[in-house]
């Protein structure tokens, strides 16, 4: 009799586990219909990240980190920030580091945001590595971040300037080239040449 009520109060305990466990998995899997979804208003995204607990923000961010193809979108990367916990923050910046090489030029773009959300310690860096991308998105928030600390750093600087002399005049690169020109970031001016 006592080996039986151990058994029935196992499967109880047991029971309850598994259904906790697909509870979690089942709120994970609606948390990344709506991340993942086309248009989401901002209400509909700071409900999410009330509505669902840690337990199901953390599995998402886990799945989202094992994504390869097809890659996480764009907008799946920017609407991860609102689901961020403390025991997830690490993962969101693997997910962003590794999507910086993403095919997607969206998601490149919204990961380099991420990480300045996030104050990543190697944000400049990567910001200067993003100037050789040729998605004007990408380029636009690179040279957003590095405009703040290009009057204090001539590497920074530097690397602007080359990069606006590389696609200057180019139709597709409007944005990031209007930002550093109202920036006044533009050509390094020529020597005069002495008579």
């Amino acid at each position: 009799m006592k080996k039986n009520k151990i058994l029935i109060v196992g499967i109880l305990v047991g029971g309850g586990f598994m259904a906790n466990s697909s509870a979690s998995a089942n709120d994970a899997e609606r948390l990344y219909a709506v991340l993942n979804g086309g248009d989401v208003s901002p209400v509909v995204l700071t409900s999410a990240a009330h509505d669902f607990d840690d337990t199901a923000k953390n599995q998402l961010v886990a799945r989202v980190a094992s994504m390869f193809t097809p890659p996480p979108s764009g907008a799946l990367l920017a609407r991860l920030l609102f689901i961020q916990t403390p025991a997830n923050r690490a993962g969101m910046t693997d997910i962003f580091l590794v999507n910086l090489r993403s095919p997607l030029p969206e998601a490149r773009k919204a990961s380099l945001q991420g990480l300045e959300k996030l104050e990543h310690p190697s944000l400049i860096s990567l910001a200067l590595a993003s100037l050789h991308d040729e998605s004007d998105g990408v380029l636009a928030v690179a040279c957003q971040i590095l405009t703040t600390k290009a009057k204090d750093d001539a590497v920074v600087q530097k690397a602007l300037r080359s990069a606006y002399a590389a696609r200057a005049g180019r139709k597709e690169f409007y944005l990031s080239n209007s930002i550093l020109e109202a920036s006044g970031i533009t050509l390094i001016p020529t020597m005069r040449k002495r008579k």
